[in-house]
C-alpha cells in the first residue's frame, strides 16, 4: 500500500516597523531611454525608479563616476514650502518671495583674519569651500537618497565654479550662465555654487550663486547670512557600477 503523510506549518506575521529595511528596485536609477553611462551627454535626465520627483542633470563621466546636478532646490530652510522635506521639489526654484531659499553661512568660514584662504581649501581662487553649514544639509539629502531609496552615493556636495564654466558653460567675463541648449538646465533655479572666487583689487572674496535669469553672481564674503533667494541643489556623485 501507499504511504500518507500530513504537515502542518504555522506563520506568524511581524507588523513592520520603522527600523524595517525598505525593498528597492534594481536598478534604482532610471537613465535616458536608449543611452548608457558612456552616452550620457550633458543635460541628459537622471530619475529615481522609485520617485520621479527627483531627477538629476548628467554634467560628467570620468570613466568611474558620474557627476550630476540636482533638478531643483531642496525643500529646506525657515520658508520652506509647507514642512521641510529636505528633498527636491519642482516648486522651490528660489528667487524672492518664493520657498527654500536659504544663508550660505553664518560668517566667511574660508579665510583667516587677513582675509587669506585657509590652507584647508588649497592655494588659488576659486576655491571649493562647500562646507560647513550648507554641506549638513547636502549630507541629509544623501542620506535620505541612500536610506529611504536604496541608492549609492559616493560624494554629495554643491556644485564648484569650475564645473558650471569649464563642462556647463557659464562665462565668468560677462556673468552669465546658457538660458537655452544643452547647458540651460543650470538656470532651472537660484542656488549657491560651493566655490569662492577673489578680487584682487578689491581684496576680498566673494560667494557664488547662479539664478534663472541666467546671472552668474557674486555675493560679498560679509553679506552670506543673508539668502538673496538662493537655494541648495546638491551635486552628487555616483559609481557607474551603481547606474
Amino acid at each position: 500500500g501507499g504511504y500518507s503523510y500530513t504537515f502542518n506549518t504555522e506563520a506568524t506575521y511581524v507588523q513592520a516597523d520603522d527600523n524595517a529595511i525598505p525593498s528597492h528596485p534594481t536598478p534604482v536609477w532610471s537613465l535616458p531611454q536608449g543611452k548608457t553611462v558612456e552616452t550620457l551627454t550633458l543635460g541628459d535626465e537622471i530619475c529615481l525608479i522609485d520617485d520621479s520627483t527627483q531627477c538629476f542633470n548628467f554634467v560628467r563621466y570620468d570613466g568611474n563616476n558620474v557627476v550630476m546636478l540636482s533638478k531643483y532646490n531642496l525643500n529646506v530652510g525657515p520658508d520652506a514650502k509647507g514642512t521641510a522635506t529636505n528633498k527636491q521639489d519642482s516648486d522651490v526654484v528660489g528667487g524672492y518671495d518664493s520657498y527654500g531659499y536659504i544663508q550660505f553661512a553664518s560668517a566667511p568660514y574660508w579665510i583667516d583674519g587677513n582675509g587669506d584662504l585657509l590652507p584647508k581649501y588649497g592655494n588659488s581662487w576659486p576655491a571649493d569651500i562647500y562646507d560647513p553649514e550648507v554641506q549638513t544639509t547636502v549630507e541629509d539629502y544623501k542620506d535620505i537618497l541612500e536610506t529611504e531609496y536604496g541608492a549609492t552615493i559616493e560624494e554629495a556636495r554643491l556644485l564648484t565654479y569650475s564645473e558650471a564654466t569649464n563642462t556647463i558653460g557659464c562665462d565668468d567675463s560677462n556673468n552669465e550662465c546658457p538660458t537655452t541648449g544643452t547647458g540651460s538646465f543650470i538656470t532651472n533655479t537660484y542656488f549657491w555654487l560651493g566655490s569662492a572666487i577673489y578680487d584682487e583689487e578689491d581684496d576680498y572674496s566673494y560667494v557664488v550663486s547662479i539664478n534663472s535669469e541666467g546671472s552668474f553672481e557674486a555675493w560679498g564674503q560679509d553679506y552670506i547670512s543673508d539668502s538673496f533667494g538662493n537655494g541648495i541643489r546638491p551635486i552628487i556623485v555616483v559609481a557607474k557600477s551603481n547606474l
